[in-house]
């Protein structure tokens, strides 16, 4: 994906990064996981669906992978965050 927006912008893989990095302020890689990270704590605060279709949803690889991110940037877990959501 990182080639084909490069490529969309014509720029080089590595100039894109660059560019991306000083825009955002972030690379790439760590800006799609943040929202990815953001869409899933919406969607638990918002949703009764399971944890597991949110973390599929929000393009996580397995709901570990999500439960370690959703501790990462809330410090509980998923099923924690949504009850102190509600």
């Amino acid at each position: 994906p990182i080639d084909e927006l490069a490529a969309l912008c014509f720029l080089s893989r590595s100039r894109f990064q660059h560019l991306f990095g000083e825009v955002m302020g972030l690379s790439p890689i760590r800006y799609r996981n943040h929202l990815r990270a953001n869409h899933g704590l919406n969607r638990l605060a918002t949703s009764s669906d399971t944890v597991q279709v949110i973390a599929l949803e929000c393009g996580f690889q397995s709901v570990a992978q999500f439960a370690q991110s959703v501790r990462k940037a809330t410090g509980m877990s998923p099923s924690r965050y949504r009850e102190s959501a509600n």
